[in-house]
């Protein structure tokens, strides 16, 4: 029986679309089906089949975070970071210290209120001193596994470094300089030599720091006799420079036909040494003398120097 009209509508509407378009296609030459839509840089370009639910369970999320938890071991650890046996038999005695034995006497009427007190804070000791242990254990053991898992990659890698070379490396790698092969420390014929001379350079070098030391401090020591520690030697050296009130000090030289000036420099700057040279002579003869009587100056600071330091004992 035929079909009319309204029924090959409705098929065509309901038709599947997958299957339309795999038959619409035209026929192409390769064996080899296509994807109409997908690159191949797509993760969907190879068709895996997928189970119908995904078995994947999501993570849940903590709210908030945890305090990092406090060492109960600080300041009781030696060097080498291993906890000091009596210092912490000390810190868990000073946490569990038991009541005292003199206290007063609870009323009749709390007596039960207090005894149940007492074994609760007795209970509390007694944890207190249990998870401080259980503690340390448990870091004595971390400890030992960490160093013993220290010492076995210590020990792998000496084993490694000290092997020999295989014979395949040997012959089959490129030519290179019999030095850059040397493994483990170079060879040093002259160490202990050079390590004894290094020792005597350096204690040299020390024996002149602890004199230059010693010679600092008496001087510090021979000029400590001058120094102004108190209000009173201040106020003596004040009036020795400046005088007192009513009886100032006066300022001037000897050149001067009248020596009261309120200040040294009342009545101009005396006179220099240059300026006494000035009647000598002009020119080269000038300076030669201005310079041999420099250096004898200098000559005679340096000798009076000398005589100084041999008569005090220390540096000037």
């Amino acid at each position: 029986m035929a079909q009319n009209k309204s029924t090959r509508t409705l098929a065509r509407h309901f038709q599947c679309l997958k299957c339309h378009s795999i038959h619409s296609q035209r026929r192409t030459f390769s064996s080899s089906s296509c994807a109409f839509s997908i690159g191949p840089e797509s993760p969907n370009y190879i068709d895996v089949p997928k189970p119908p639910q995904s078995d994947f369970t999501p993570k849940p999320k903590l709210r908030g975070f945890l305090p990092v938890p406090k060492s109960v071991f600080t300041h009781i650890r030696d060097p080498q970071g291993h906890v000091i046996k009596e210092a912490f038999e000390r810190r868990v005695a000073e946490a569990t210290i038991e009541p005292s034995p003199h206290r007063p006497k609870a009323l009749p009427k709390h007596a039960g209120r207090v005894d149940y007190k007492s074994r609760q804070a007795e209970v509390r000791r007694r944890n207190l001193r249990e998870g401080m242990q259980e503690l340390l254990d448990r870091k004595e053991r971390k400890d030992r596994i960490l160093e013993a898992k220290s010492r076995r990659t210590q020990a792998e890698r000496d084993e490694l470094v000290s092997r020999p070379e295989r014979e395949d490396e040997r012959l089959t790698r490129g030519s290179v300089l019999s030095v850059m092969l040397q493994r483990g420390p170079l060879p040093d014929p002259n160490r202990q030599q050079r390590l004894e001379e290094k020792r005597r350079n350096f204690a040299s070098v020390q024996k002149v720091q602890a004199e230059h030391k010693r010679d600092a401090l008496h001087t510090l020591y021979m000029n400590a006799q001058s120094f102004i520690t108190n209000e009173r030697q201040l106020d003596e050296q004040i009036e020795k420079e400046f005088g007192t009130r009513g009886n100032e000090r006066k300022f001037g030289y000897g050149g001067s036909s009248v020596d009261d000036g309120e200040s040294y420099w009342d009545e101009g700057t005396p006179p220099t040494t240059r300026d006494l040279l000035k009647g000598a002579g002009t020119g080269e003869e000038q300076r030669k003398v201005i310079a041999d009587l420099d250096k004898e100056t200098d000559i005679t600071q340096e000798r009076m120097r000398r005589m100084a330091e041999e008569l005090t004992g220390g540096k000037m």
